[in-house]
Order: C-alpha cells, then structure tokens, then sequence
C-alpha cells in the first residue's frame, strides 16, 4: 500500500520544480544590449573629433625645412572622442607637402599631391582628449581657401567618413561656404606672405580711402552698352516699340534670339517693329552697323554671327520701363577675333547647367570662345568610346588607396563620388554643349592636358591595364597602358605629384593620344560643330624621365637627343604635328612652347601666354608673336579669375600671381601695350617693377585674342565658380572687345616703371570717368539680370570709416545702394554721413544690388 503522506509530498515537490521552472523560462526575456559594431564607431568619432587648423606666422620661420628659403608654422589641433575605430587614420588635402612636423604621438606623411595621412605612432596609445601637432610647410599661407576641408577618418575595412567638424558651412552675412575648421588670419604675421610683402590688407577703411575719389564723378546719361561699342552717333529723342521688335521668318535660331531677347525684357513678338537685316560685306565676320530711326531699326552685317551680336547691342539698348529705344547709329567690330574663357572643370567638375548658364552670359557679352579644360591630374571628364576607365575611375575621386574605383581625395574632394566636384560629360552632354554653344556663337576648344598634368589618364588605364591581363587579354592591356614599369625616375610635378606625367618614349602614349583625337573629333562631327583647334596644353614636368629606359633607346637611336629634358619639347613637336595632320590648329601652353624648336612646330600654332607681365609676360609675348604664333594673352596677372578679388584671407583662391584681381583693374588693362603696365600697377608683392621692352613687338598682328582663365583647384561647386566669374568676366569682355580711348599706344623699345609719367593725369582721369560709367552698367543692368537668372555673382564691398563718432561711406560701383547696422538693429540705407553715438557701438557695412537681395559680404569697420 502506498503511503499517501510521501504522494502529497512529491507532488508538492513537482509544483514547487514547476514554478521554478516557469520563473526562468515563462518570464519575459530581456532585451541584450547590441554590440556596438566598429564602423558605428567609426561613423560617430566622425560626428565628434574637433579639428582646428591655424596658421600661425609666415614671417621669420627658422630651420625651414628640404632647404626652403621661406616656410610657414601652423597648428593642428585634434579632440578626440573615448571612443575611435582600432587603426584609425585620418587623411587631409593641404597646398603643399608638409615638410616637417612636431608630435610625439603622430606620424604626419605626406602621400602624393596634397594628400596627407595622420597616424598614431607605432608603440604609442591615445586617448580621448585635445591634441597638437605644430607643423612647416614651404613658401606661405595667407588665405582660408588654401586650407581645405573634409578630413576623413578611416580604418581598415571600414567605410571611411568625412569629419563633421571639416565640412564647409554657410553663415549669415556670407555668400560664401567655408571650412569650419580654419582659424581666422588676424595677425600682420599671419595675413603677409614675408618682409617684402607691401600689398595692402584690405578693410573697410582700406576701400574707403581708396574709392573716395570715384564718388563725386558724373554719370552721362548717353546710351551705352556692355562691351562698349567702337563709335555711336546719338540723337536727344528715343522712340516707343509699343509690341516690342519681330524678325525676318527667315531668320536662323529664332527660339535663341528670343531667349536672349527676353533676358534684356525687349519682346520678340510678330507684331513687333520689323527689324531689317541687310547683307553688307564689306564688314567683318563679327562688325555690325545698327541704325535706329522713327522710321526703322536696321541692323547690317555680313555674317549671322554679326546679326546676332547686334541684336545683343540692341537688346540692352532697350529700357523697359518705358518700352522706348534711343535713337541713333552704331558701327562695331571687335578688338580681337578670339574673345575667351578658360573654364578647368578637370580639377572640380562643373554641370551641364552651369556650362550653359555660362555660355549665355558669354554670348550676351559678345565672348566667342569656351576654352574647356576637360583633363588634369585630378579628373578626367570627357566620356571616350571603348575606353570607360577614364570616366568611371577617372571621373571621381575618392578614399580608394588602390584606385581601383577611384582617384585618391585630392583637393579636400571627401569620400562622396556622387558629390559636386564629381563627375563628367557623357558623349550626349558634350554633344548638346557643343550645339548649344555653336547656337551662341561661340566655338569650344576641348583640352586634355599631356603630357604633364596627366594622372587620372595614367591612373584610369592602369586600371584598364589589370582587368584586361586578368582576362588573358594582353595585347588590348598594352594598347593604351601609359605607364613604363621599368621606369625608376624620381619627380615632383609643381602640384608634387610622382606619377602624373606621360611618358614620350613608349608607342603606348600615342596610341592613346590618336584615340583621343579622334573620338574628340567624333563628337564634334556628331554634333555638326566642326572641330577646328584643339590644346594639347604640353605642361611640363622637371626630372620626369630621366631613369626611363625607353627614352635613353629613343635617346640613343634619335641623334637630335641628347639628354631626357629634351624629351618634353619632342613629344610637343610631335603631337602638335599630329592635331596639324588632322587639319586642326594645335594650341598649348606658351611655357611648353618655348623649350620646342619653332622650326619643327606646325603652322598654324596657338600660343596662350601665361607668363606674368612681372616676370617678362611681355617679352614672351613678342617673341611668340614675332616667332609667327597666334598668340593669346592669358596673364594671371589681370585674366586669371581664380585669384582672390582683394587681398584679404577671406577672399578665396590661390595668388601665386595675384594677391587682388577685382574688376576695375581688369578693366584698367591696356592689350596693346603690355610694357605699360610696370608704370600702372606694382608686382604681387605690392613692389613696384620695370619693363624696359628688351624684345620690341614687330608682329602685333600675330597677337589673335584676350582669356581669362577660371583654375578650380579651389572651386568645389557652381556657386563658387560663379562667384569668383561674375562681375569680373565682364571687364574681360569689355578689353577683349572694345579700345578705350584712354589706352596709350605701344612705342617700341619705350621704358616703363613706377618712376615714369608716359600715362599722364589726364588719360588716367579717362579712364576713371570709363569706368564709373562702366560700373553704373553693371549694377543697373548686369548684376540684377544675374540675379533674375539665379546666377551667385559677387557683390563688391563698399568702403567705410567712423571720424569722431560718424560714419562715412563709399562704393566701389556706381550705382549699387550702401547699407549699415548698428549693433543688433536691422539694415538701414546710408544717404550721407551721421553720428553713430556711441564710438565703441558695432558698425557693419554692406553693399546691395539695387531691385534685388543680393548683398556682399557683410564686414564690420574698425
């Protein structure tokens, strides 16, 4: 018999088990805290590390380090997060190689270019905290946009991030996006480049005492145009075009006239007054006559391109707020038959839209010739057929150390291959720009520079170079391969890269070439636009070649050769003699040019100078002239517009040439007689210089046109690029095309310096009274047009000064409105000096375009 105590006993055991059991197993889980994975890590200590960079004296820097006469010191500082990724690493573009650091924590290399990498030294542990590394680089640095941004931090098998605290931000009362990580250059040690350096600082004051002057000149009210016309006969009466103007049904590309037409607000409409062209060949390609009478408009030209450059005049002569004309005559013809602009959109891409809003502008303004800049170290941006390397590795750059996918992140470029300053023109984009530029007039000259300036190629078909051996395809592998393996050469190109250069010694570089050439040639058959020039661009690149055992055979069976230097001046000769055959003229770079042998170049040959008038720019000019070249004047000194507009740090751009290019002394530049400039402006140091013409122009008709030349090393984006056009492309266009009557005439063999007075008070006084005149244009008519079109010009900044407690103001246009704020108040219009109480109150100044918002950068007096 079973015990019944012991059954109840066990069965109380099994309840007792049961729950137990139930507690661990029937309670709700809990929820187990997610392992942070290291590339959250990564992404998080990118949203975290601080970055400050200050330059902290280019002046009386010691030990300056690989032998430079001069260097800069600066400061690095780093805050790291408690928490980074295991072997992190940061990379960063910066101007020049650093040269020597100061850190007992980190290592800072340079890689290739401007690409630096930071890492912690082997045996050394950091934590999270402020660190500061001093570093010296050569030369100088006076300006925030030679510090670039987006920093990246990576590890290895991470996907890299730019440093939050690197990017570029916008503030209030500035146009422009800037670096947040750049400290302010303040100091006399930081904004001058070294004891000589005299150019002036730039400030309110600064301005002030220097536009005083222009304030009180008269404003004509006779007509007047933008590029000035050659001569104009005025009557006092204007008449009214009550349905605006209509054009022969015959008329070519009516659907573009009208787009222009209406930029200007003149209608095009069919009951319009009838415009009458009559063929007159007497007159140049591009001269026009326009005649306006009550009794009819008339325009005379022998070509299209002379119709439509006097409906530009035309246009502009229209004022809509009383739908009238003036009445009059007109008799035009340009300066020169080249009338450019150099636009790199190799460095950083530009868009389609941009290039198009471009060339409206050029053609408005009567400039005929879009020199684009399609390939450089950086980028190449120009789709060929049967070789997509060079657009899809070529195109963009990233953080790929193998460039497999990529270019390295130079020029601050980021990680982001879809971002702005990446990118290029497929066959379709290239063929629609070339339509849309033959439709205004204006002919593009493609350039892929070589053999100099050259990495994305070189880098692009060593990528094509792996693919096709790892698919047993060798001989297609070599077609194109621009590299020598063998080739043990030491270099540094001036933006110090290793392995940017072709080399002129292998069958493999010309193959490429021809290829290029004639899928270029291609797309412009493909688009009906004729291709008639082409730049080879024939940059050079010191010490390149010199360990090639290609070039020292080439140098052994060519008895012309005798050591690798010539070698630069060969493949010149030789791939200038190639665009020729084509039956294109060949263009290139005039300090290429100069090292070739001029009786083995082609001719037709055009030559862009691009020496500064401080270093012989005119010189070489007349020797190119005079040599029988079509020379193009390209100065930096006055065209390049990648220069800051004054020399202040916060205006950006590189100034190896420049310190301050703004538009008035582009307008002050006399083409004609380059000698003359040594007795007008000082040299980039702000010193003055002489020129006593040691090599007299003969050939004067040799010299064919005026470009100015836009470099994008630091222009990230279409608004930059826009900003640092716009409004100086207008006085180019206003030289290229128009002879002002103030310019003095070349004497050959005339002296000039800061001592001479060969421009005397009274033409000096010419051209100030011109360019007032020529400012009040733009502020009443060009800048608001750009504003209506959404194009992100600079407004120049007025000048200002505060005298025993009241404000005076100027302007550096005529015609733009002077606004102030005081203290935190809002913006008031300046009519004429006032108290301001209170000395120590905040003072800021701005200029507006009148009729729209767009202001300059506001900047407070001192």
């Amino acid at each position: 018999m079973i015990n019944r105590v012991s059954l109840r006993q066990t069965g109380r055991l099994f309840v007792t088990i049961a729950a137990l059991i139930c507690m661990l197993a029937c309670q709700p889980k809990a929820t187990p805290t997610p392992a942070i994975s290291a590339q959250q890590t990564l992404d998080t200590a990118a949203e975290q590390i601080g970055v400050r960079l200050t330059v902290l004296s280019n002046l009386d820097v010691e030990d300056c380090p690989a032998a430079s006469a001069q260097c800069y010191l600066a400061q690095l500082d780093l805050t790291l997060p408690a928490a980074m990724p295991a072997d992190w690493r940061i990379y960063f573009s910066h101007i020049s190689p650093i040269g020597w650091h100061d850190s007992e924590l980190f290592e800072l290399q340079h890689i290739n270019g401007d690409l630096h990498k930071i890492t912690v030294k082997t045996g050394q542990q950091v934590n999270a905290g402020q660190y500061r590394i001093l570093f010296k680089g050569p030369n100088w640095l006076v300006s925030e946009s030679g510090l670039f941004p987006n920093f990246i931090v990576e590890a290895p098998g991470l996907t890299p991030q730019v440093i939050s605290a690197t990017r570029e931000v916008k503030r209030d009362g500035d146009p422009l996006a800037r670096a947040a990580h750049v400290a302010a250059f303040e100091t006399p040690q930081q904004r001058k480049r070294n004891p000589d350096d005299n150019m002036p600082l730039v400030d309110a004051t600064w301005r002030f005492q220097q536009q005083s002057a222009l304030q009180t000149l008269p404003l004509s009210a006779s007509p007047r145009v933008l590029p000035s016309v050659q001569t104009s006969d005025w009557q006092s009466e204007r008449r009214t075009l009550t349905n605006g103007i209509s054009l022969p049904a015959d008329s070519r590309n009516q659907a573009t006239l009208s787009h222009f037409l209406t930029w200007f607000g003149l209608p095009l409409q069919n009951n319009g007054e009838a415009v009458l062209f009559t063929l007159d060949s007497t007159l140049g390609d591009e001269a026009y006559a326009l005649t306006i009478q009550h009794e009819g408009i008339e325009i005379r030209a022998a070509t299209e391109q002379g119709r439509f450059y006097a409906l530009m005049t035309l246009a502009q002569l229209y004022r809509s707020s009383d739908t009238s004309l003036p009445l009059g005559s007109i008799s035009d013809a340009p300066r020169y038959p080249l009338r450019g602009l150099h636009l790199d959109v190799a460095r950083n891409f530009r868009s389609v839209a941009f290039v198009q809003r471009l060339l409206d502008v050029m053609a408005a303004v009567k400039l005929n010739t879009l020199h684009l800049h399609l390939a450089d170290d950086e980028g190449w941006r120009l789709q060929i057929q049967d070789l997509p390397e060079l657009t899809e590795v070529g195109g963009k750059r990233c953080l790929d150390l193998t460039e497999e996918h990529c270019l390295l992140p130079q020029l601050g470029a980021g990680v982001d291959p879809t971002s702005q300053v990446n990118g290029y023109y497929s066959r379709e984009d290239y063929i629609g720009l070339l339509r849309y530029a033959a439709q205004r007039h204006i002919e593009v000259i493609p350039a892929l520079d070589m053999p100099g300036h050259s990495r994305a190629a070189i880098v692009a078909m060593q990528a094509r170079y792996r693919k096709l051996m790892q698919a047993e395809q060798s001989d297609a592998a070599n077609q194109y391969y621009l590299s020598e393996p063998q080739d043990q050469s030491h270099y540094s190109s001036i933006q110090h890269y290793h392995d940017n250069t072709l080399n002129p010694c292998i069958d493999s570089t010309y193959a490429f070439v021809n290829k290029v050439l004639d899928e270029v040639q291609i797309l412009h058959k493909e688009a009906g636009v004729p291709l008639t020039r082409y730049h080879i661009g024939a940059d050079e690149t010191a010490g390149a070649w010199q360990d090639s055992p290609a070039c020292q055979a080439l140098i052994a069976r060519q008895p012309e050769l005798t050591e690798a230097k010539q070698l630069s001046a060969y493949f010149v000769e030789k791939v200038a003699n190639m665009v020729s055959q084509r039956g294109m003229i060949p263009g290139a770079w005039s300090d290429g040019l100069s090292h070739a042998n001029p009786r083995a170049l082609p001719r037709p040959i055009q030559s862009n100078v691009w020496d500064t008038l401080f270093w012989g720019g005119s010189a070489r000019t007349h020797d190119m002239a005079n040599q029988g070249m079509q020379v193009v004047l390209s100065f930096p000194d006055m065209l390049y517009l990648d220069f800051p507009y004054e020399s202040d740090p916060k205006e950006p751009g590189y100034y190896w040439g420049s310190r301050a290019t703004d538009s008035e002394q582009i307008f002050q530049f006399m083409p004609a007689n380059l000698p003359a400039h040594a007795e007008i402006w000082p040299d980039r140091m702000g010193n003055p210089y002489a020129d006593k013409d040691p090599t007299p122009l003969k050939k004067p008709e040799n010299i064919i046109g005026l470009q100015a030349q836009l470099w994008s090393e630091t222009v990230r984006s279409d608004e930059r690029a826009e900003y640092m056009l716009y409004p100086r492309l207008f006085s180019v266009a206003e030289r290229a095309w128009h002879v002002a009557p103030w310019e003095q005439a070349y004497q050959a063999g005339r002296a000039y310096s800061a001592q001479t007075r060969h421009m005397d008070d009274t033409r000096i006084a010419l051209r100030n009274a011109d360019w007032w005149q020529f400012s009040n244009q733009l502020s009443n008519r060009w800048l608001p047009m750009l504003s209506e079109h959404q194009i992100a010009y600079r407004t120049p900044l007025p000048g200002a000064q505060v005298n025993d407690g009241r404000l005076y103001m100027t302007l550096p246009f005529a015609g733009l409105v002077a606004e102030y704020q005081l203290a935190d108040s809002g913006w008031q219009t300046y009519l004429a000096p006032f108290d301001v109480g209170n000395r120590a109150v905040r003072v800021r100044v701005r200029a507006r375009v009148p009729g729209s918002d767009h202001t300059s950068r506001v900047q407070q007096v001192q």
